[in-house]
């Protein structure tokens, strides 16, 4: 999960994929043909770290992930789910 937070945020839309369920890996495409090319740089030049809050298991095949993102030193508490896909672990931005 934590390359999935660092490549999104850094606008590494195709290493993001990488870690993500096929319905979001459809999403990044669609982010990718709205994005202009100065958002895309802002985005790459951004500072991102992450502190892990916590993990709830909804599930068998879905974990809800707590954490705190730091953009350019600017605290974002989000959450992120991950789904279960053929036996390995997904993050899913649909949820």
């Amino acid at each position: 999960m934590d390359d999935f937070i660092y490549h999104w945020y850094k606008g590494e839309l195709d290493e993001a994929k990488k870690y993500a369920t096929p319905e979001s890996r459809d999403f990044i495409e669609l982010i990718k043909a709205m994005i202009t090319p100065q958002e895309l740089q802002r985005m790459q030049d951004t500072e991102v770290s992450l502190t892990h809050g916590g993990k709830e298991i909804i599930n068998d095949s879905v974990i809800r992930y707590n954490c705190d993102v730091y953009l350019d030193s600017v605290h974002n508490n989000v959450s992120f789910y991950l789904n279960r896909v053929e036996g390995k672990w997904y993050v899913n931005i649909m949820n």
